[in-house]
């Protein structure tokens, strides 16, 4: 297949992120109580002016999950080891708001960089996405394994033995790693939900969104989605 999003890259970050989330929502409407969860998808002009804020104005009392997708890096066609790219600045925000709803705020990592194994694998790319929650990723051991001058720090999904480590530059391990499709189905396997479990309300999600100004936001905030979850 030929490459339409530049060179080196077969499956772009928005592909990656269009195919899981649309996987995702499935198995959350499937939860109960949660038949009428929403995805917050923004615009680019809506990215540029914290679109998030704009959106949660028009939904009612409920809770998010906050969402910041990454696609691995070209080079990563070895498929034991993913290289991604953290930004600084947009990890530094993100942990803000995890540091008070730890269980709210995830990085998503899909091991797909060629359509080869996506084709493979879908409609269940899920099963090897993976899910690293902002809040096990302290800032200060993120900017310990490396002080790059660009401001974006390298982390590695690394598979040994059927299992998943998050590193980052050295083989230190950093983080705490949970199977996008497994979180997801185990979260609705009760009779009863409380969404309050893992997510941010919307008053609260408000309230952290109006800390940045536009230009900020719109930095820091590209590729983050917000699952809204109406409450009752």
């Amino acid at each position: 297949m030929t490459s339409i999003v530049g060179p080196g890259k077969e499956v772009s970050e928005k592909s990656l992120e269009l195919n899981v989330c649309a996987e995702l929502l499935q198995h959350i409407r499937s939860w109960p109580g949660c038949e009428r969860a929403l995805w917050l998808g923004l615009t680019q002009a809506q990215e540029r002016r914290r679109g998030i804020d704009e959106l949660i104005r028009n939904v009612g009392p409920g809770f998010s999950l906050m969402l910041q997708f990454k696609a691995p890096w070209p080079s990563s066609v070895v498929d034991d080891l993913y290289k991604f790219s953290i930004n600084e600045r947009q990890h530094e925000a993100l942990e803000q708001l995890a540091d008070e709803y730890p269980e709210a705020v995830y990085y998503v990592f899909p091991l797909y960089s060629e359509w080869t194994k996506a084709d493979q694998h879908a409609p269940d790319l899920a099963q090897d996405t993976w899910l690293v929650p902002v809040s096990s990723i302290p800032l200060s051991l993120l900017t310990a394994q490396s002080t790059p001058a660009s401001g974006r720090h390298r982390v590695e999904l690394e598979r040994i033995n059927s299992r998943i480590r998050v590193t980052a530059y050295s083989p230190e391990v950093i983080g705490q790693v949970v199977n996008a499709k497994e979180y997801f189905v185990e979260k609705g396997g009760g009779t009863s939900l409380d969404a309050r479990a893992f997510g941010v309300s919307s008053d609260d999600l408000r309230e952290w969104v109006q800390l940045w100004d536009e230009k900020s936001f719109a930095l820091r905030f590209r590729s983050l989605n917000a699952l809204y979850v109406p409450q009752g």
